[in-house]
């Protein structure tokens, strides 16, 4: 496990922190009254006392595990070392062999049994969990676990929506190449007045940590028997011929902005890729676009695109941030069988079953 300082954990396995993005909630109960403060310090003092112990991640690598001391030091799997305390519920942590670099604060939750079997660490859209190991290194097992009790850990909210301030998106810059479709230009130039719009927006709805100062996409309008929409880096490439049958679809282009801002590396699950570019194209730009439609008998979730985007949607409104953190996994490349049970509750086909079931 890497570090738990600002920028330095490995999603995955813990939590990928940016200083910059540090929630502004210990701020502000900072600033409440005398005995709010006295139980932020008891509280504190509590979850200090359950935090102490040898964890292990839930999904990682096999041996891996951190050790947590009653002193404030803690050593992490990767063996770096840290320093940690606690704000009222929130884990500050820093760097042991540079503290200066800045800090982490994560949201913490364990079991309402005191003994803490089960710790779940949340930033923003990430969440990892961990289990207390015993003197044989085994996960510690509740002795009746038909009574044992869990604290709700709900899914996390979009930083956005958590009060954690938003990425600076920088300046976008799109060029227009309507040369292979002249008579095409003004469609080309009303999604032009759109994309600036639809750039933050696109943002929020992913795990962008932050942009370029300057983006610069080339907007192209192709002929030729050609895909209706591609994206080679910052290219998008249009069909004419697709755009002369749907020329009301302008959100087609968001869908390839996802795919700009995203850079998936290329084993990633197409289904997926392509399900949370629809996602954002139907369900954040354009919503109830009649294009969004598709016939349920027909579908399925492997077919990726309006089919998926539609599982997502209904996935989202049940567990807010599961896109975020789906697409947090995919851009880091810690996606792996599992995680899509690990972040929505349930595998794909499990998923998709319920999601069918819900619409008939």
């Amino acid at each position: 496990m890497k570090a738990i300082v600002a920028g330095a954990i490995v999603a995955g396995i813990m939590l990928s922190v940016f200083a910059s993005a540090a929630s502004h909630a210990a701020a502000d109960e900072a600033r409440g009254a005398g005995g709010a403060a006295g139980a932020r310090e008891e509280e504190a003092r509590r979850l200090s006392g359950m935090f102490v112990g040898r964890w292990r991640p839930e999904s990682g690598p096999e041996g891996k595990v951190q050790t947590v001391r009653a002193d404030g030091t803690g050593t992490n799997v990767d063996d770096s070392a840290f320093l940690w305390h606690f704000e009222g519920r929130q884990l500050v942590a820093r760097r042991a062999a540079n503290p200066g670099d800045g800090e982490a604060r994560i949201s913490i939750r364990f079991t309402k049994d005191a003994r803490a079997y089960r710790l779940t660490l949340e930033h923003g859209h990430r969440q990892v969990v961990f289990h207390r190991l015993g003197n044989d290194g085994q996960p510690l097992a509740h002795p009746d676990p038909a009574s044992a009790e869990y604290e709700p850990v709900p899914p996390p909210t979009p930083p956005r929506a958590a009060g954690v301030p938003g990425p600076r998106v920088g300046r976008l810059v799109v060029k227009l190449d309507a040369t292979d479709a002249p008579g095409l230009r003004p469609w080309g130039e009303a999604v032009v007045r759109k994309m600036p719009e639809w750039y933050p927006r696109i943002v929020a709805a992913l795990a962008v940590e932050r942009t370029e100062p300057e983006l610069v996409i080339d907007l192209v309008l192709r002929g030729g028997n050609v895909p209706p929409g591609e994206t080679q880096g910052t290219k998008i490439m249009i069909s004419a011929e697709w755009i002369g049958k749907h020329p009301d679809a302008h959100s087609i282009v968001a869908h390839e902005m996802v795919h700009v801002l995203a850079r998936y590396d290329s084993a990633v699950p197409a289904w997926l890729a392509e399900g949370i570019a629809d996602y954002v194209r139907f369900y954040v730009i354009d919503r109830g676009s009649p294009d969004a439609e598709f016939r349920l008998d027909l579908a399925d979730y492997q077919n990726g695109y309006t089919p998926t985007a539609a599982m997502l949607d209904w996935l989202e409104r049940q567990r807010p941030g599961v896109v975020l953190r789906l697409d947090a996994a995919l851009r880091e490349g810690t996606y792996v069988d599992g995680t899509f049970e690990q972040i929505t509750g349930s595998k794909p086909e499990e998923a998709w079953k319920r999601f069918v079931e819900s619409r008939r």
